[in-house]
């Protein structure tokens, strides 16, 4: 059960990018198409950071029997990529926020040449 969530994690990890990227394309065009308002893209990185707050919440309470003395790896290493895991999520989100800025420069004439 933990390797499908983990699994489930992974691969959400490697879409959230193109995710926020449509997501941010799709603020931009009911904005008027020329940018990415500011509060989108602040939403954009906060909520799936905080959806992996939760999906942790998650794996926890399924680990909560397990001690962290019985754990192959030790807590500091676990510490570390708790803490690097949420730099992930953000950076990912705002991967897909370049990836949409650039798309929008791409349309500007100002910048075909």
């Amino acid at each position: 059960a933990i390797r499908r969530i983990l699994l489930g994690e992974l691969l959400f990890m490697l879409a959230q990018p193109m995710f926020v990227c449509a997501l941010a394309l799709l603020a931009a065009r009911m904005g008027g198409g020329d940018r990415v308002p500011g509060f989108v893209a602040v939403t954009l990185i906060s909520l799936p950071t905080l959806r992996l707050f939760a999906a942790d919440s998650v794996l926890m309470s399924r680990l909560k029997d397990q001690r962290l003395e019985d754990s192959p790896i030790p807590f500091r290493k676990l510490a570390w990529n708790y803490v690097f895991s949420k730099a992930e999520a953000a950076d990912a989100s705002s991967d897909g926020l370049s990836l949409a800025t650039v798309l929008l420069v791409q349309r500007d004439p100002l910048f075909q040449a």
